[in-house]
């Protein structure tokens, strides 16, 4: 393979320029020119397409084409035209942008030339260009509407398939099929048949299958009537807010009509009552929002327009952590830290953090968890143990902390441990050195070995208690 020594690259080269500037032009096919399609980091490309021509040549067979890279990124081909012509040569994959260059290749054999594509969101978008709003005293209404797609991971332009279109009431509204395209845009006919709101929302593909959708809202008022209409939007964003009330009225007189935002934010009032340079009241509420009123003037049979935008009261509210009750334990008893009865009056998932901040002396206790909802430890001397508890939502922390006390153990010192003397029968020979002998009662039986042992335990477990020395089997 030859190396970039053997080629320049050129901005802008015509047949005669070559000649006149004593580049030698070659022969048909004495040229193979590899493409290498990567990234900007040069990480290889499969499955790029590979776009090339000579443009100051005329066309003729093997004088352009185009297909897609191989696994590792390359793709080959053999021009006509061969050494010493201008070539361009571009690249374009999926979620990359097309890129690409005029090349000169001034020796015959075999060259390579790189194209490094930079990475970009490949969902193509649509636009709309139509009239958004008539005002008409009747029905239907026929229009058309463009559709823009824009493609920015596209090598060849949009798709040749159409986009589709719906419409959101097809009892009272209809789209048609494309009824005309130039590059990148698709017109649209429509016609509406009653007073409304209508929504067409439009679905378009590119040539890697991935696909757009947008969707053009368009109001159809009557003559006479009074429309009050609008968006409402977040302050923040500039978001749609749905759901959001929207009432005009007069409160004076006790009257009004209010209706909810759709999906884009959007509210249209219609027949509105008033009377002549009539002063009502604009109001707007939204969960999470803090509300407006506006004092507008509307006038019969005018449509009038007002967008709002609202501002978040949403504050949160910290959580209330809770360690539970206070415990009382032994000595050698593990004990479990319940975080259960925490809560957080937002309702927002809370984590947790356990600590041992007071241990009494010659404790070497450690929590087993200390992340865990519910976590324990062994209380492994006598005295006052503090545990703490911090539960967060990941805005603000809140502390509790819950005590064990923890009480020493009840040993119990063996004071007879009796042995059995199999040659006696039933003489048991205090084996404990305290000097408590004595004598089985009933009929003792040798058995096997665990029996033995629980005689023996039997008879300390009396003994402990002064009660009479002895078991029975």
């Amino acid at each position: 393979m030859r190396t970039s020594i053997h080629r320049i690259q050129v901005l802008a080269f015509t047949l005669a320029s070559l000649t006149t500037t004593g580049i030698a032009l070659g022969t048909p096919y004495d040229l193979t020119i590899q493409v290498h399609v990567t990234d900007a980091a040069g990480l290889s490309i499969p499955n790029a397409w590979v776009e090339w021509y000579a443009p100051d040549v005329p066309p003729a067979p093997g004088s352009s084409g185009v297909g897609p890279t191989d696994a590792a990124g390359w793709y080959s081909f053999c021009p006509y035209y061969g050494s010493g012509y201008v070539y361009f040569i571009a690249a374009g994959a999926r979620n990359y942008t097309r890129a690409g260059r005029y090349l000169v290749f001034l020796m015959p054999g075999v060259d390579s030339v790189s194209v490094a594509l930079d990475p970009v969101d490949g969902t193509p978008t649509i636009e709309f260009q139509a009239v958004q709003a008539f005002t008409t005293s009747t029905v239907p209404v026929v229009g058309t509407f463009s559709v823009q797609m824009n493609d920015p991971d596209s090598f060849s332009g949009m798709s040749t398939a159409s986009p589709s279109c719906t419409v959101s009431e097809p009892s009272k509204a209809s789209v048609s099929s494309p009824v005309g395209a130039f590059p990148g845009t698709v017109v649209f006919a429509y016609m509406i048949n009653e007073f409304g709101v209508y929504y067409f929302t439009c679905t378009c593909q590119d040539e890697w299958g991935d696909t757009g959708s947008g969707t053009l809202r368009i109001v159809v008022n009557q003559t006479g009537e009074t429309v009050v209409q609008g968006t409402v939007t977040d302050a923040g964003t500039g978001l749609p807010i749905q759901g959001a009330k929207v009432r005009v009225g007069n409160p004076a007189m006790g009257t009004g009509d209010e209706m909810l935002t759709d999906a884009s934010g959007f509210y249209r009032l219609t027949g509105v009552a008033v009377e002549l340079e009539s002063y009502d009241t604009l109001s707007v509420t939204a969960s999470g929002y803090a509300g407006q009123t506006h004092t507008i003037s509307v006038a019969p049979a005018s449509v009038n327009t007002f967008d709002l935008t609202l501002t978040s009261s949403a504050i949160n509210q910290c959580p209330m952590a809770d360690a539970c009750s206070d415990q009382s334990v032994t000595v050698g008893s593990v004990v479990q830290l319940d975080a259960s009865c925490s809560s957080d009056p937002d309702g927002d998932p809370l984590t947790y953090s356990w600590s041992l901040i007071e241990r009494p002396p010659g404790s070497s206790a450690t929590l087993d968890n200390a992340a865990a909802f519910l976590t324990t430890f062994t209380a492994d001397a006598p005295g006052t143990y503090l545990a703490q508890l911090i539960a967060s939502d990941g805005v603000c922390d809140s502390v509790d902390t819950v005590s064990v006390e923890v009480a020493p153990g009840t040993a119990c010192e063996p004071v007879v441990y009796l042995g059995l003397d199999e040659e006696s029968g039933t003489m048991a020979h205090d084996l404990s050195g305290n000097g408590h002998n004595g004598m089985l009662i009933g009929n003792p039986q040798w058995v096997d070995l665990a029996d033995r042992v629980k005689v023996a335990l039997l008879a300390q477990w009396h003994a402990d208690r002064q009660s009479a020395v002895g078991g029975q089997l």
